[in-house]
């Protein structure tokens, strides 16, 4: 902005600012060094990053099948996750309009189950804050399968 004809905007660009954080500085006017400026710097608000590291293991316990999908945990405060899960593969980086979302996920891991048996689930995260959701993390699949019936009638032979 301008103000009686004099540049007064600042430019940072050499310094690694952290998003959504205020900061703080003081400048000197140039033609009269005893003047001091307090200036506040505010950097964008973004949404959370991209959530990384999504790994999947299957569980067939009690003859339903399911998925435990974990990730590593985005910084920042009041962050919950979204899991899409879906028999399509829809992109590597986004998943279909029809995957199914288990919402409001306040860990770094969570259970689909009510699965379908021998069945390839496409599986997609994504961090959610107060300005929005984030990124979708990279596509990860795994196919479900069922435990089998414990053995019944055994005879035991010395």
């Amino acid at each position: 902005s301008t103000k009686s004809g004099h540049d007064r905007t600042l430019l940072i660009s050499s310094f690694r600012l952290v998003h959504a954080t205020t900061y703080s500085c003081i400048l000197n006017h140039r033609s009269n060094m005893s003047t001091v400026y307090p200036v506040v710097l505010e950097t964008p608000i973004n949404t959370p990053q991209e959530v990384q590291r999504v790994t999947v293991t299957k569980d067939a316990t009690n003859g339903s099948p399911s998925l435990t999908v974990s990730w590593t945990a985005i910084p920042g405060s009041e962050i919950t996750y979204t899991v899409w899960y879906s028999k399509s593969s829809g992109t590597i980086s986004e998943p279909p309009s029809e995957a199914s979302t288990v919402a409001g996920i306040t860990r770094t891991s969570t259970t689909l189950s009510g699965l379908e048996e021998y069945t390839e689930y496409y599986i997609w995260v994504a961090a959610v804050s107060s300005y929005g959701q984030g990124y979708y993390s990279a596509r990860v699949s795994e196919t479900t399968y069922t435990a089998p019936d414990p053995p019944t009638d055994l005879l035991i032979y010395p």
